[in-house]
């Protein structure tokens, strides 16, 4: 869930498609990689979607809880409040 280190910039989805590879269920994968990163490194305004944090989201094309794979087709990008991809 954290920084990889080992892929390309843009391509740290890799690591979902491994993680779900090794036998962790989708959903397990994304809540590693959003609320629990961010309970793990303190970060206290992220890794939820309610008031008081900040909004930084993504929109993927299509269901990454049944196919992980999906998460390297994002279609919207926000980060501390401002759209930078529709």
């Amino acid at each position: 869930g954290g920084d990889v280190g080992v892929f390309p910039h843009g391509e740290n989805y890799r690591e979902m498609e491994l993680m779900v590879d090794y036998g962790m269920k989708p959903l397990d994968v994304l809540i590693s990689a959003t609320s629990n990163n961010a309970k793990m490194f303190h970060l206290n305004q992220l890794g939820n979607l309610e008031k008081g944090f900040l909004a930084d989201i993504i929109a993927v094309e299509g269901n990454p809880t049944k196919d992980i794979s999906v998460m390297k087709n994002v279609s919207f990008v926000m980060k501390d409040g401002v759209v930078y991809k529709e």
